[in-house]
């Protein structure tokens, strides 16, 4: 988050939303001159800027890795140096917006999804994935939808509400 956060601002644009002023993060055509960064190692700068010529080169086109099935969707992704497992997941879920992806590699959601089923702490993903597989087709929404109730500080309570519809299969279909 740190790392992320002075990236924004040494090489991020200003943005004015209405009275607040926002740093973004950099774009590719920046991140792909970066030569270094302080208190960035030199294999991390080569990887911002091998995704950011991927972003050039149309490789991370939203609507072309959402009409690819997913499995090769993911393995496109992770042919970019310095996109792994979980965050080629990421990619396709958040910066993609794939509906229907249920992340394999994403710990957090994998430790609140057994939280949420009352599943003991060593149960493998695996058997996380059937209970995924009752979400179809928006394993990707009711995915954020775990993470929100982690990421909310204070913790939201609608976001935690629409978790246990979800669990208890209460929600609207």
């Amino acid at each position: 988050m740190r790392r992320r956060r002075r990236l924004a601002e040494r090489h991020g644009a200003i943005i004015d939303v209405g009275e607040y002023q926002v740093v973004s993060f950099p774009a590719p055509a920046v991140l792909a001159e970066l030569a270094s960064e302080d208190g960035l190692a030199d294999f991390r700068v080569a990887r911002l800027r091998s995704v950011a010529q991927a972003t050039a080169d149309g490789r991370l086109d939203p609507a072309e890795l959402r009409a690819l099935p997913v499995p090769d969707a993911l393995a496109h992704l992770r042919t970019i140096p310095g996109i792994g497992a979980f965050s080629a997941e990421q990619i396709l879920l958040r910066g993609a917006g794939h509906p229907d992806l249920f992340p394999r590699a994403d710990a957090r959601l994998h430790a609140s999804m057994r939280d949420a089923y009352s599943l003991p702490a060593t149960t493998p993903v695996s058997q996380l994935i059937p209970l995924a597989d009752d979400w179809r087709p928006y394993r990707s929404w009711i995915a954020l939808l775990f993470r929100a109730t982690l990421d909310a500080v204070p913790p939201d309570p609608d976001a935690a509400s629409l978790a246990e519809e979800v669990v208890t299969g209460s929600a609207a279909q």
